[in-house]
């Protein structure tokens, strides 16, 4: 049984970005002037996937369009939906395959700790979930991701862009909670198959298809480390700083 995978990731950004390059070079093709924004995407193509600026002017998308076929979004160069993003079904139960949306995002956030971050925002009509593709809401309970299989080459794929990102300085982690942190992919008429409860807008700067990150999170985040900072200077247990040592005590006389 290939493996599954829930919820956006490289896929969807690979997809994004090869959007916008095939409409880049539709629009170069029909002026003879090179947009703007070619430069933003062919340095994600190049640093990220590994395309060469020169053959993306050729319209030649090696891995980058080989990741975009994983995702509900990817469209060739003819605008062709792929097909093989497909949902998993259970061997065992025969319905497709899901998982909580606060649950993925604990797997793919947890820090080096092994201390899990929900990267949710939750109110109290439950989690926030607009703008995120494969996501069935639950009411207050907040939403599920529906899963998609995955192949081997997809595995691989994914882990040399990870390895790739990183060594080029695009990210810290060589994971998927690395490429998440990117926030590439935003919903709109660049990446199609995008439902969202606030509507679809068609800029490139639209809004993310991650999760927005939690606010209590965040702010917890922010507190320690000012705490930290603050027993560092007044030299407490985390500090590296060294006291002084207290005066030694006078020794009293022996007696005769």
């Amino acid at each position: 049984m290939p493996g599954v995978r829930y919820g956006p990731d490289i896929a969807d950004d690979a997809a994004y970005v090869m959007n916008n390059l095939v409409d880049i070079n539709r629009r170069y093709r029909e002026t003879g002037k090179m947009p703007k924004e070619f430069d933003k995407f062919a340095k994600l193509a190049n640093k990220v996937f590994g395309v060469k600026p020169s053959d993306l002017k050729k319209g030649k998308y090696g891995d980058l369009a080989k990741l975009a076929t994983y995702s509900a979004a990817g469209r060739d160069t003819r605008g062709r939906a792929y097909k093989r993003g497909k949902l998993a079904k259970s061997w065992r139960t025969g319905k497709i395959m899901k998982r909580g949306l606060r649950q993925e995002f604990q797997k793919r956030g947890e820090t080096p700790s092994g201390r899990a971050k929900s990267g949710v925002r939750r109110t109290k009509g439950g989690d926030i979930i607009a703008g995120i593709p494969g996501v069935e809401t639950q009411g207050r309970g907040g939403g599920t991701y529906l899963g998609r299989t995955k192949t081997k080459q997809f595995d691989r794929l994914a882990e040399a862009a990870y390895a790739r990102a990183k060594r080029n300085k695009i990210i810290k982690t060589p994971n998927a909670a690395g490429i998440d942190k990117l926030n590439i992919a935003r919903q709109g008429k660049f990446l199609p198959g995008i439902t969202t409860d606030f509507g679809a807008t068609s800029s490139r700067t639209g809004q993310t298809i991650r999760p927005p990150k939690s606010k209590t999170a965040a702010a917890g985040a922010r507190a320690k480390t000012k705490a930290a900072v603050k027993s560092a200077g007044k030299g407490g247990k985390n500090s590296t700083t060294r006291q002084p040592k207290a005066p030694a005590k006078p020794k009293r006389p022996k007696k005769s």
